[in-house]
């Protein structure tokens, strides 16, 4: 039941952000081309709402992803003014990587993500 609120609260998204995920190599810090990078809401790490490769920069598209009402951010309010995502990243040769709920993603936010896979 748990999961079943937290996604309703993630639902109520009629805005959104922007992310960007980098992905580079953890021993040399060069990008990883191809890597595969999915995206899901935290809590729900097997809804995936995104799937993307990365380019020759390591780099994924812009996405555009739901986020809360702008208003949760203007004043206290009991929702939470943010949304929560879950990146998982794979590549061949490396370790897979998932970060869950860091940051948060509000409305009008641009989100880089830089993440090193070994």
């Amino acid at each position: 039941m748990k999961n079943h609120s937290y996604l309703s609260m993630q639902q109520d998204t009629p805005d959104q952000g922007r992310l960007q995920v980098t992905v580079q190599d953890g021993a040399n810090n060069r990008p990883v081309e191809n890597a595969r990078v999915r995206i899901s809401y935290t809590g729900v790490p097997d809804n995936v709402i995104e799937e993307v490769r990365t380019d020759s920069s390591g780099k994924t598209p812009m996405l555009d992803l739901a986020a809360p009402p702008l208003e949760y951010s203007m004043k206290p309010v009991e929702e939470q003014p943010y949304a929560e995502y879950t990146v998982q990243i794979s590549a061949d040769g490396f370790e897979p990587k998932e970060v869950a709920g860091k940051g948060g993603l509000s409305p009008a936010d641009v989100t880089y993500s830089s993440r090193h896979l070994l």
